[in-house]
Parts: C-alpha cells; sequence; structure tokens
C-alpha cells in the first residue's frame, strides 16, 4: 500500500457506498439474512483474492 492520496481515499469510499447500495438493495428485497450471508461471502472472497494479487 502507499501513503493515502486523495484519489485512493475517493476510490475507498466509492467502493465502499457502492457495497452500501449493493447490501442494502439485498436486505430490502431478500430480508436481513440474505444481507448477512452475502456481506459474509463478500468478506470471504476478498480475504481468498486478496493475498493473491500482488
Amino acid at each position: 500500500m502507499g501513503p493515502l492520496s486523495l484519489a485512493s481515499a475517493l476510490m475507498v469510499m466509492m467502493l465502499n457506498g457502492l457495497g452500501g447500495v449493493v447490501f442494502g438493495y439485498v436486505f430490502v428485497t431478500r430480508g436481513i439474512v440474505a444481507a448477512i450471508w452475502a456481506h459474509a461471502g463478500a468478506d470471504c472472497a476478498i480475504q481468498l483474492i486478496g493475498p493473491l494479487t500482488p
């Protein structure tokens, strides 16, 4: 990782906002249990894919 820049801060905010919209949509359409499972699945995928990227 490098020093925090405006571009990286905006990217993190945009991606977190997108995740919030997606998980919010899952919550509204499918319920809290589906939103929890979707969030857990996304967290697991990030933890598995993260170490594979340079």
